[in-house]
Parts: structure tokens; C-alpha cells; sequence
């Protein structure tokens, strides 16, 4: 199961986020930051992340 918290920035995705993992111990919590954000991020550069966060979530099925 994958949960992805979007929002403005400081609006308390990431504080919700380990409070979450307070209560639900089986989850793990990745955040943008991790990476690092480069100067002049554009639209595409975090549509291309949140696609790379979402392939590292959801494991693959076999056809």
C-alpha cells in the first residue's frame, strides 16, 4: 500500500506524517528532501520525482 501526503510547503505533511508512523510501526517515510531539491526546481523536476517515489513504493507485478 503506498499513502502519498501532498501539500503547501510547511503545512505539516512531514509532521503528520511520523506521527503516523507513532501509530502504524509497518510504514516507512521518504520525503523530497532526501534527494535534495536543486536550485530553480521546476514543475517537471517534481513530477519526475514523485514518479521515481511511486515506482520505489509500489513493487512491481509480474505478467
Amino acid at each position: 500500500m503506498l499513502f502519498k501526503l501532498t501539500g503547501s510547503s510547511c503545512s505539516g505533511k512531514t509532521t503528520l506524517a511520523y506521527a503516523a508512523v507513532g501509530r502504524l510501526r509497518q510504514i516507512v517515510v521518504h520525503d523530497f528532501d532526501e534527494l535534495g531539491v536543486p536550485e530553480g526546481a521546476d514543475l517537471h523536476w517534481r513530477h519526475r520525482m514523485t514518479e521515481m517515489w511511486v515506482r520505489r513504493g509500489v513493487p512491481r507485478t509480474r505478467r
